[in-house]
């Protein structure tokens, strides 16, 4: 194949999209489920671990995003989540597309 060959995306660019593209659209809901998967994923995405930690942590989320983009593994992935959590801990309920 030729765009591997030519290294048009890097591993982890191709997988962040993935996860934005496939992954991300659909977890949506207002069941606390919902809120530990998405803490879980952020864990994966940013290495930053909330999932010990109680309260409101969409806004910590987004804090740790924009004070360390540049070393983020999956950074369009965590700032989705960040505001994913955030949504759901302003209205009870996220989803991708809000």
């Amino acid at each position: 194949m030729e765009s591997m060959k030519n290294n048009i995306l890097d591993i982890d660019t191709a997988f962040d999209k993935q996860l934005m593209q496939k992954i991300l659209p659909r977890i949506q809901g207002s069941s606390r489920r919902i809120k530990n998967i998405l803490v879980k994923l952020y864990k994966y995405t940013s290495d930053k671990d909330y999932t010990k930690e109680n309260g409101d942590l969409g806004q910590k989320m987004l804090n740790y995003y924009n004070n360390n983009k540049g070393n983020i593994k999956y950074p369009s992935s965590t700032e989705k989540i960040a505001y994913m959590v955030k949504r759901y801990e302003e209205d009870g309920f996220t989803a991708y597309w809000l």
